[in-house]
């Protein structure tokens, strides 16, 4: 299952982890992100045990980013492995 969940809440993250990996950073930021962990364990609870969450970072600091945020979340979301 994919799921792409629009935050923009966390602001300011990305000059904090700038030095972190990008496998890194996607965990720090998922470590701040609690409607994934709600999300995820509701889907559990009905039996959807491995849902793929994407996050479009950003979509609050205006148009442009906000479309550039879009973009990427759902070019990351097409490289996800088709499930029937």
């Amino acid at each position: 299952m994919n799921l792409l969940h629009l935050d923009s809440s966390i602001q300011g993250i990305s000059s904090v982890s700038r030095s972190l990996s990008e496998a890194a950073e996607r965990r720090l930021m998922r470590s701040f992100e609690h409607a994934e962990t709600y999300l995820c364990g509701a889907f559990g609870f009905v039996g959807i045990t491995q849902a793929e969450v994407v996050i479009a970072q950003g979509v609050a600091f205006g148009p442009e980013q906000r479309e550039a945020a879009l973009k990427a979340a759902l070019a990351e979301i097409e490289l996800l492995p088709r499930v029937a």
